[in-house]
């Protein structure tokens, strides 16, 4: 049985700390739902890493650009997500059929901390 990795509470802990900013850069009011005590613990020293911090969150701007650029083209998309961690774009971007390959332990935790029915 594989633990959730440190990279998964890592990039959720980035995406956490700029939807708290006035001026997120990708609004992810979902990702401190995932942060628990451990979570917090292992971003906690990546906390004041800038650039590093920067480009995760500009890497899932432009993912999230890209995406809602096809889903405007085509509202039942299907995307397919793989070991994408505590990725939360189903519940931010409207429309597409969402698959999720990921290990069990991060999905059982995503379903736990979000479930599907809060889809929207």
């Amino acid at each position: 049985m594989n633990p959730i990795s440190n990279t998964a509470y890592y990039c959720c802990g980035v995406r956490m700390e700029d939807a708290k900013k006035v001026r997120s850069t990708c609004n992810d009011v979902y990702a401190e739902r995932f942060m628990d005590e451990r979570g917090r613990q292992i971003f906690e020293p990546f906390k004041s890493e800038k650039m590093p911090n920067i480009s995760n969150i500009t890497r899932c701007r432009l993912i999230d650009d890209y995406l809602l650029s096809e889903l405007a083209e085509n509202n039942q998309l299907t995307i397919v997500t793989i070991g994408a961690g505590f990725d939360t774009r189903p519940y931010r971007l409207m429309g597409g059929n969402w698959l999720e390959i990921d290990e069990p332990q991060i999905i059982g935790y995503k379903n736990e901390k979000l479930p599907v029915e809060e889809m929207y």
